[in-house]
């Protein structure tokens, strides 16, 4: 009969024939199978462009502001209920509310922050930026100064969107009180972005969100094709040209000139009839507006051509106004 064993025995048999099995890995994620996510890894991608193109336009805002080197990067950008959103807003918090296509049916919060919001208003005070951290809502003049602040960085968010969706954004107004903020219900997705900011030994962040749903049509938007021009023939190229022609030449566009503002008091304007002269004061030769469709495009002098009333073209106008004069090359004198 065998020797039976002890369980000192089996304890240490099972010790030697023990197999070492890996660590399960920590990355796995739950699904939410209420609250799917929305956005495509191409969608996620451009995203993160959008907020890196705006991260380097803050950049370089801030530093030439606050006058002091300041480094703007982003730390995330994710998807996230409206609720959670509001959960990661400190209280008093100092976000802008923003609106994004004009109309006022879908809304942004651009959260700075008291800590981040206190520091830039100790900055363009003169301050040095180390003033103890203040819990606290903000003062109307405080609110002045981030507003001025807030338009800029959303110029700059605006700007960032370029190319890959139309936004028309407006500032609204400013909270201190998350719960106040309601532009979305407490369920629904956000598209939520937030940045850190470094400037010295300071750092504070910047969180964005917007409503997945006022995004829908560029989520939804399938990605560009590269379509092949079209090779059109060229006796049907030379038609459509001398279509053009024939159209651009028969084209009407008005053309008025505008003479300099002179002073007529109210009796002689009232004395006016049909048929009498008014005498503008102006010199034969002073310069004479041509309006084209609306728009300073020349500046001419008044003249006499065959008995006919004309006018002779000088010189061409800028944008801002001024008149494009020729470099002629001047003579030397002797």
């Amino acid at each position: 009969m065998a020797d039976e064993l002890s369980q000192k025995d089996i304890e240490t048999l099972l010790e030697e024939q023990a197999v070492d099995f890996p660590e399960p890995k920590a990355d796995a994620i739950a699904f939410d199978f209420r609250h799917p996510p929305r956005i495509a890894k191409d969608r996620r991608a451009q995203l993160e462009q959008v907020f890196g193109r705006f991260s380097l336009g803050m950049q370089a805002f801030l530093s030439s502001r606050l006058r002091e080197p300041t480094d703007v990067v982003v730390s995330s950008v994710e998807q996230a209920t409206f609720a959670e959103f509001l959960f990661s807003l400190a209280t008093p918090c100092g976000a802008v509310l923003f609106d994004l296509y004009g109309d006022r049916q879908y809304q942004g919060i651009m959260d700075f922050g008291t800590e981040a919001s206190f520091y830039i208003i100790d900055r363009l005070f003169g301050g040095p930026g180390d003033a103890p951290n203040v819990k606290r809502p903000m003062t109307p003049l405080e609110q002045q100064v981030i507003k001025g602040v807030a338009d800029r960085a959303l110029r700059l968010f605006q700007d960032a969107w370029q190319g890959e969706h139309k936004l028309s954004i407006a500032y609204i107004g400013l909270e201190s009180n998350p719960d106040t903020l309601n532009i979305a219900d407490r369920d629904d997705n956000v598209l939520v972005a937030n940045l850190e900011i470094r400037a010295g030994r300071f750092t504070s962040s910047i969180t964005i969100g917007i409503p997945l749903q006022a995004l829908e049509s560029f989520l939804q938007e399938r990605p560009k094709r590269v379509t092949k021009p079209k090779v059109v023939p060229t006796a049907e190229r030379v038609a459509t040209q001398e279509l053009l022609r024939k159209s651009l030449r028969s084209a009407k566009i008005r053309v008025a000139a505008r003479f300099p503002e002179f002073k007529l008091s109210a009796r002689e304007l009232s004395m006016l009839q049909a048929g009498q002269v008014i005498h503008t004061g102006h010199h034969l030769e002073v310069p004479i507006e041509v309006v084209i469709s609306g728009e300073r495009r020349f500046v001419g002098a008044m003249g006499q051509v065959h008995r006919n009333l004309g006018l002779r073209i000088k010189a061409p106008v800028d944008k801002h106004g001024r008149a494009i004069t020729p470099n002629v090359p001047r003579g030397k004198v002797l």
